[in-house]
């Protein structure tokens, strides 16, 4: 039972920072660097397949969610950059 809980834990603690990565990089890619998402998705993070993107142009925010079990909102603030919510 511990050896299943540690690796649900583990499980969930990477799709955690997947998505927290996946949700940054792609923030600063296209809000700070000014790409095109599709580059910025294809470049930047590769063959990522277990995450899921997001971008509201509008609020100026991303956000992925990891197949494992892992979820991530960037915001864009200006000359600040991209940060994690």
């Amino acid at each position: 039972m511990l050896l299943g809980l540690l690796l649900v834990r583990g499980a969930e603690t990477f799709g955690e920072m997947s998505a927290g990565y996946a949700a940054k990089s792609l923030c600063s890619c296209v809000f700070v660097a000014n790409r095109q998402p599709d580059d910025c998705l294809r470049e930047e993070l590769g063959d990522y397949g277990f995450v899921e993107t997001r971008l509201d142009r509008a609020a100026r925010t991303t956000e992925a969610r990891s197949l494992v079990l892992g979820h991530a909102r960037a915001e864009y603030l200006g000359p600040l950059g991209c940060t994690l919510e």
